[in-house]
């Protein structure tokens, strides 16, 4: 048993709060995690509150990623498995049918790599970063405002905030295309 935390509670707490809207549902998920049964599975639960979430990855020993969702969900999907986390079984997580309304446009840049299951060469990272640091510029020159960014372990991230119906006639699948498919010169 590792006796280094997977996880510092605090900074937790403080990520839910600048990312989950107050008094909405969110899902956490937990992919091939172990917990005291030790055998790997999806462990999720629905949380309206960030101590609840924090002090609920305490029992989480290893996972292969911890995710959360950045839109509000169907709050009846709290009565599931409230602000607890526990095995998964299917359509015991979140759809695209639970969301509720669009608070975040997520851009998220990541390499071409071989494999899912191998992580990025430094060189990879770095063009990713790249790239993502060219989409902000873009969109900034288009006006749009300052973004959250985070450098995952392949790739960056970009979080915009919006405002948008669960039902927006696809536009962040449109604007995501058209970001795919500009061509970007690198600096």
């Amino acid at each position: 048993m590792s006796t280094k935390p997977l996880y510092d509670p605090e900074k937790v707490r403080q990520a839910i709060e600048v990312l989950v809207e107050p008094s909405s549902v969110f899902e956490i998920r937990c992919l091939e995690a172990t917990n005291d049964y030790r055998f790997k599975r999806t462990i999720a639960g629905f949380f309206d509150n960030a101590d609840a979430a924090a002090q609920a990855l305490a029992d989480i020993e290893s996972a292969k990623g911890i995710y959360i969702t950045l839109n509000p969900v169907n709050p009846a999907l709290h009565s599931i498995r409230c602000n607890r986390l526990g095995t998964a079984s299917k359509g015991e997580t979140t759809g695209d049918n639970h969301v509720q309304k669009r608070r975040w446009l997520l851009i998220d840049c990541d390499p071409k790599r071989i494999s899912p299951h191998i992580s990025s060469t430094d060189d990879e990272l770095k063009r990713a970063v790249e790239k993502a640091d060219e989409i902000k510029a873009y969109l900034s020159g288009l006006g749009f405002p300052d973004c959250l960014e985070a450098v995952s372990g392949n790739g960056k991230h970009l979080l915009y905030r919006i405002d948008q119906p669960s039902n927006d006639e696809h536009l962040v699948e449109h604007v995501l295309g058209a970001l795919r498919h500009r061509r970007c010169r690198t600096h």
